[in-house]
């Protein structure tokens, strides 16, 4: 991890602009796709419905909305690198999609993602109802107290509440993730329904209720409400 850009004076990591050597594998290793075959697709089929699938379709509007926001963004320079971060990630999902399909049972990976949302969603709630981070410093849980500087809250009746962390470095992250692993959860509900018995049902139901509670308690609102859209639009 590289620092190359801190805003005002003093260090806040919220505020600072970081390359790490994750990014420069990634970039890498879009390169070498693009390099390999991607750059076979013509720009004109961009152009046609056909190209654009649903998942497509609504990565596509996410990053719009997202580019957008920059403009009535505070701070233009960490809008840009949020937008950019997005965008990494975004690309790296399309390589996922378009390689690992035949490598991989998707099934069993979106059961350990949803497994590992799971896990995220039962800490992140605790740690809501507490008050306080678990001591899990050696799973890199964040230090969390309601007096803390940089610790995200809301503030009800003058009360400040720390918002659902888990063990990412903040709620929006969180929140992104569980998004993602409740349409995942959908996907495997819907693909496995004719076979599932009342049992496995209320596990899948159970599930549910975590995820959708710990997103909740992010009180990450646009990244709710643009993802209750997104799944709207899908189903």
């Amino acid at each position: 991890m590289r620092l190359i850009w801190q805003g005002g004076g003093n260090f806040n990591e919220w505020t600072s602009v970081y390359l790490y050597t994750s990014d420069i594998l990634i970039v890498a290793l879009i390169f070498l796709w693009w390099r390999r075959g991607a750059r076979e697709i013509k720009w004109k089929d961009f152009l046609k419905v056909e190209f654009w699938k649903k998942t497509e379709g609504a990565l596509l509007i996410f990053l719009i909305i997202a580019g957008l926001s920059i403009i009535i963004s505070p701070n233009k320079t960490l809008g840009l690198y949020g937008f950019f971060k997005l965008l990494e990630f975004a690309l790296l999902f399309l390589y996922v999609r378009n390689n690992f399909a035949k490598l991989f049972n998707w099934e069993k990976l979106w059961q350990f993602f949803i497994a590992g949302a799971a896990l995220q969603s039962a800490i992140a709630l605790i740690q809501f109802f507490t008050q306080k981070s678990l001591g899990l410093k050696f799973l890199a849980e964040s230090p969390l107290n309601s007096d803390l500087a940089g610790v995200a809250k809301i503030i009800v009746d003058g009360e400040k509440i720390i918002r659902a962390y888990g063990l990412v470095p903040h709620p929006n992250v969180l929140a992104a993730i569980l998004i993602v692993a409740i349409f995942g959860l959908i996907w495997l509900f819907l693909k496995k329904y004719q076979r599932l018995d009342m049992a496995k049902k209320t596990i899948f139901g159970a599930v549910f209720i975590l995820l959708s509670s710990a997103l909740f308690l992010t009180f990450s609102r646009t990244i709710i409400i643009v993802g209750l859209i997104l799944l709207i639009w899908w189903l």
